[in-house]
């Protein structure tokens, strides 16, 4: 199954269903769209549907929907963290201001819903519906826990559940749904894009303190200079000798380069970098496990392709993270 083939048809659709046909108005709502990135999400409600048959116009459809939801969810982030680029390219409140980006994030998830409203999907509309919840309570929790160092691992898994799992799994359900999957089926390929989500989230999490800065478009460190404490922290403030030392950095809201160099020395010196990877890719091999009740096909195929080239983990030298890494590779 080419699932590239369908990606161009989806972001020129998305592009004209956010058209308003008012120039000024236009011109805002496009700034988002012009570098479309993975569309991972889409990717997902496709293959999901492709499962149980051909793939529809209404999974098409939904497709279009889950990446405008996406979309707006990043605006509106772009607008807490102050960002001025995203995928290279200026964000909508560098151009113009806040309170424009907010209504063109609300432009956006008003468009997702007119296309399911559209298309009479109740079933979808309320995963969709739920998915937006949780995407909304995981930013919130994240936000009352800036340079908490004491949040735990469970807490941490809450969060990137809400920000990031919750929309991966209810792509696959919504995908299931359109084709008429069981309710077992749309259960159990809900649960696989929920564990592709939180192994994304966590990988992402990792990159953050070993990525190439061109590479992740943003400085190293990047989170925690904001606040938000990642499973990498989490980990070494529970494990390392240098724990009193990283909370002191932590907590003296005060990180500059210098400190985030010291912080990464930490995070590698007691194995908290490789102890996040090792969970990313525990997670993506439940992934690809959930897929084994499904019948041999080439949307299976993509999916499981899909698990072993989204998880990305540069600079890792860990033996035993290394060791899962190439079982999932050869998967």
């Amino acid at each position: 199954m080419d699932i590239d083939s369908y990606l161009p048809r989806i972001h020129e659709l998305l592009v004209q269903e956010v058209l308003s046909g008012w120039e000024p108005v236009d011109r805002v709502m496009l700034q988002p769209l012009q570098m479309p990135g993975k569309l991972i999400r889409p990717r997902l409600v496709l293959l999901s549907s492709g499962l149980f048959g051909e793939i529809s116009e209404r999974a098409i459809d939904v497709a279009i929907a889950i990446e405008c939801i996406h979309t707006a969810s990043l605006v509106h982030d772009d607008i807490v963290d102050g960002a001025s680029l995203r995928r290279g390219v200026p964000t909508i409140n560098h151009l113009f201001d806040s309170h424009t980006a907010v209504l063109a994030g609300d432009h956006l998830f008003a468009t997702a819903f007119e296309i399911l409203a559209r298309c009479q999907l109740t079933e979808v509309l309320s995963e969709v519906t739920r998915a937006i919840k949780q995407m909304c309570a995981g930013e919130i929790a994240q936000d009352l826990n800036l340079f908490n160092t004491g949040l735990s691992e469970k807490d941490y898994m809450r969060n990137i559940f809400g920000k990031t799992a919750s929309l991966f799994g209810a792509a696959c359900r919504c995908g299931a749904l359109v084709a008429g999957a069981q309710p077992q089926d749309v259960r159990q390929i809900g649960l696989f894009g929920e564990h592709l989500g939180y192994a994304f989230q966590i990988a992402d999490d990792v990159m953050d303190f070993c990525g190439e800065p061109g590479t992740l478009g943003k400085p190293c460190g990047g989170d925690l200079r904001n606040g938000i404490i990642t499973l990498p922290v989490i980990r070494a403030l529970a494990v390392s000798e240098h724990r009193r030392e990283l909370l002191l950095i932590i907590e003296s809201n005060q990180l500059q380069a210098d400190t985030i160099n010291r912080v990464i020395e930490i995070l590698k010196d007691c194995g908290a970098i490789e102890y996040a990877a090792a969970c990313a890719i525990n997670y993506c091999l439940g992934a690809i496990r959930l897929l084994e009740p499904f019948p041999q096909s080439p949307a299976r195929n993509e999916l499981v392709r899909l698990c072993s080239t989204l998880i990305t983990l540069p600079g890792l030298e860990g033996k035993s993270s290394r060791e899962v890494w190439n079982m999932l590779v050869e998967v």
